[in-house]
C-alpha cells in the first residue's frame, strides 16, 4: 500500500524537475494527489490481492524447493517467469487501461452534470 504512493510522489518530483530543467526548491512542487490516491487504491484493492493469489498459484503449480541446487530449480523459475509474462502481464495492463477509462468516464459524467 505504501510503495505505490511513495513511488508516484518520487516520480512526480522527477517529472517536475525534468520540466523545469533544474530541481525546484522544496515546497514549490504541486503533486497530483488524485493520481497518487487512485493508483494507491488500485494497488491495495486489486493488484495486491491479485498478485498474492497469482504467485501462490504459481508456487503450487511450479514448485522450486529451496534444498535443491540451482540447476534443478531453474525450470520451475523459468516456467514462473513465462507464465507471469504471458498471463498476468496482459491482465494487469488491460485492467489499468480499463480502470483509467472508467475513471475518465466518471469525470466526464460528473462534469456534464455540473454543467447542466
Amino acid at each position: 500500500m505504501l510503495l505505490t504512493p511513495v513511488h508516484l510522489l518520487l516520480l512526480q518530483t522527477f517529472e517536475h524537475s525534468r520540466q523545469a530543467g533544474t530541481s525546484s526548491p522544496p515546497g514549490c512542487l504541486s503533486f497530483d494527489l488524485t493520481r497518487t490516491g487512485r493508483l494507491g487504491l488500485f494497488g491495495l484493492v486489486y493488484y495486491g490481492p491479485l498478485q498474492h493469489v497469482w504467485y501462490g498459484l504459481l508456487n503450487t503449480k511450479f514448485p522450486t524447493p529451496p534444498g535443491l541446487p540451482l540447476a534443478a530449480r531453474l525450470p520451475g523459475y523459468a516456467a514462473k517467469v513465462v507464465a507471469n509474462q504471458l498471463v498476468l502481464g496482459p491482465v494487469v495492463v488491460s485492467s489499468v487501461f480499463v480502470s483509467y477509462e472508467l475513471s475518465f468516464c466518471v469525470n466526464v459524467a460528473s462534469n456534464a452534470i455540473d454543467i447542466v
